[in-house]
């Protein structure tokens, strides 16, 4: 069965920082590194203009113990993530007990129990939601986690699944409405969807 794929639902971290200040504060913090050249390259090879965080440059820069940036780091994953997924259930018309499965993707931050549990607890997911926590793919987690969310609406029909990728884009995975053409395909796999998403 053909799975659709609703619209992102996005929430942001609170500080935009634009490629040419993050330049700038790593030839800073950089000086004197034989490597600096290679990694200033490498971000402006990126070709992402401006990206947002859950701190500014100067308190990223700031020295801490790991134990406090992972606390802080988990805390915004949770309320980004929680605040996305609202969102995105408004958007695709469904209430929280619908949900049939969560894809929670995050690579930020180490959190025991994790991401999706905090999801499910925070929007009131019924208690045999089928939970798949997603860590270590880095970048590539977000579209990871919706071709994932599709393939379990495509293998659990009328099950509802939800895709929350922090501080990706989260968005709801879900058999197509019977108005909603399937998609025409060579393949067993979704169509991946073509949103993109801040990282």
């Amino acid at each position: 069965m053909p799975a659709y794929v609703s619209l992102p639902s996005v929430a942001l971290p609170e500080h935009r920082v634009s490629t040419e200040e993050i330049v700038v504060d790593l030839e800073r913090a950089g000086a004197g590194r034989r490597d600096l050249a290679a990694a200033v390259r490498i971000v402006w090879a990126l070709g992402v203009d401006t990206r947002y965080v859950s701190r500014s440059l100067a308190r990223l820069g700031e020295a801490e113990e790991i134990a406090d940036r992972n606390r802080w780091t988990v805390e915004a994953v949770y309320r980004l993530g929680e605040e996305a997924a609202r969102r995105a259930l408004k958007a695709a018309r469904l209430e929280a007990g619908e949900v049939g499965a969560l894809v929670a993707v995050h690579s930020s931050g180490i959190a025991m129990p994790g991401l999706g549990v905090h999801l499910s607890r925070a929007l009131g997911l019924r208690a045999d939601v089928l939970h798949v926590p997603v860590t270590q793919v880095g970048c590539a987690g977000g579209a990871w986690g919706l071709a994932l969310a599709a393939d379990l609406v495509a293998a659990r029909p009328g099950r509802p699944s939800a895709s929350n990728s922090t501080p990706s884009a989260p968005t709801n995975t879900r058999s197509p409405p019977p108005s909603c053409p399937p998609a025409s395909r060579s393949s067993s796999r979704p169509v991946p969807p073509t949103a993109s998403s801040p990282s």
